[in-house]
């Protein structure tokens, strides 16, 4: 991801490693609340740089929303075991990100099926009024030969 360059491209300077007092903390050394502050402000910083978002889970004013933080801090708890720094916070939403596609994938695939599903059903109620209807026409055409037979039957029998 971009952010991984910037962070790996920044001149901070950090007052936790002994680099300089320009920042309280500098993202190789940011654990924990400070590290959401690190990334959120390169992930910001990027968004007014390029004028995009490279990160879905932020809404306009650069907050992440509920349940997108659950998520991600399970993400955290989960694969690397509760450890939050700015590397492992950039992995864990971009799995949490390429999960959410996964599942408005699968969302669109069962909404697919289900519509395709829906016009099975009306093909075969059509195809039941039209064998229905065919049922029918041919029964008048048999009855209407029967009659038609029986007319000319009669007629012959009175000669």
């Amino acid at each position: 991801m971009d952010i991984e360059k910037a962070i790996e491209e920044a001149d901070e300077q950090c007052s936790a490693c002994g680099t300089g007092f320009r920042v309280r903390v500098c993202s190789s050394c940011a654990t924990g609340h400070d590290a959401w502050i690190v990334w959120a402000n390169f992930v910001l910083s990027h968004r007014r740089a390029t004028g995009t978002d490279p990160s879905e889970v932020l809404d306009q004013a650069g907050r992440i929303g509920v349940e997108n933080k659950r998520s991600i801090d399970h993400i955290l708890d989960t694969e690397f075991n509760g450890q939050v720094t700015v590397r492992n916070i950039n992995a864990a939403v971009a799995t949490h990100v390429q999960k959410e596609q996964l599942a408005k994938e699968a969302a669109l695939r069962r909404q697919d099926a289900a519509l395709a599903a829906r016009q099975l059903a009306v093909d075969r109620s059509f195809a039941a009024r039209l064998r229905t209807h065919s049922d029918v026409a041919a029964s008048k055409t048999v009855a209407a030969r029967v009659k038609r037979f029986l007319r000319i039957f009669k007629f012959n029998d009175s000669f």
